[in-house]
């Protein structure tokens, strides 16, 4: 199994671990499709059968889950033998992760509290200077947001919500967030429409920047890996026989680019003209000789 699976199979297990602990008992079971759909919401999307095989998994850490035969079955969490922490370090045993820093569960607690009550929450932001020195981001701001979901990507835990600061949908990783704090004012609305997967696949595959609307010329080999990128749904078109024109929306960043870079020339960018310019810029910088 590739390292992003991995990633996936971790991140449905502790979303799937969280939702039979808070949310189910043998008075409020879910149903197949209905769990699907939750997680989906959570940004680790999942089907019948990869379900089955998280459901098995977590029973084979301890976990009590009751299954109910019926078209579709249902699923509940029985007798409580963890706690919310436990839960989280059964699943990352079970994965072979240990997390560097302990203290990220009371995080992630505070956190799911806030999403569980509709509450902001606020935090400063942890980061390194030039001398390896940690520090507070921009002197110790206070950030606040309203968080909708967790989200699982690259073995780090990420918050989305609103942020009050930059009035739009934002993302922070969770082990960089410090002195975390769950607030009395509720919190913002999440936008009509707004999916925790579709933002998260802009956002944690070509992570933050001006979001556009992309035109790249691809070699016919690569369609597997355009579409690994950006889902089956994207627009494509042949182009000469050899070569085919994709249409996706990304954000623009060295990460995208980077990701271009990464086909030698087999994917090249057509439009727009900023994100054409912002290539051989980047191109130019890193063979420049002083």
């Amino acid at each position: 199994m590739d390292k992003d699976k991995q990633n996936m199979v971790k991140a449905r297990l502790l979303v799937l671990s969280e939702m039979f602990f808070e949310k189910t008992d043998d008075e409020h079971p879910m149903d197949t499709f209905e769990i699907i759909d939750y997680l989906a919401d959570n940004g680790v999307p999942a089907n019948t059968k990869t379900l089955r095989s998280d459901i098995a998994l977590l029973r084979q850490r301890g976990m009590d889950i009751v299954t109910i035969i019926g078209r579709p079955n249902k699923y509940y969490c029985g007798k409580r033998l963890f706690d919310i922490p436990e839960l989280k370090r059964s699943v990352y045993t079970t994965e072979k992760i240990k997390p560097k820093n302990e203290k990220i569960f009371a995080v992630v607690d505070c956190i799911n509290d806030a999403i569980r009550d509709k509450v902001k929450i606020s935090f400063k932001i942890r980061e390194y200077d030039g001398n390896k020195k940690k520090v507070l981001r921009n002197g110790g701001e206070v950030y606040v947001i309203s968080p909708y979901a967790m989200y699982w990507n690259e073995d780090f835990y990420y918050v989305v919500g609103w942020s009050d600061k930059h009035d739009n949908i934002s993302a922070f990783r969770v082990d960089r967030m410090v002195e975390v704090t769950s607030l009395k004012e509720k919190a913002v609305r999440k936008p009509e429409g707004f999916n925790v997967s579709l933002y998260a696949h802009k956002i944690f595959e070509m992570y933050d920047g001006e979001e556009v609307r992309v035109k790249l010329e691809c070699r016919n080999e690569l369609m597997k890996y355009v579409i690994d990128r950006f889902g089956d749904g994207v627009e494509t078109e042949p182009s000469n026989g050899e070569t085919f024109i994709c249409y996706a929306d990304v954000c623009l960043s060295p990460t995208f680019y980077g990701w271009v870079f990464g086909f030698g020339g087999d994917i090249r960018i057509l439009e727009p003209e900023k994100a054409t310019e912002d290539i051989v810029n980047m191109a130019n910088a890193i063979i420049r000789v002083d």
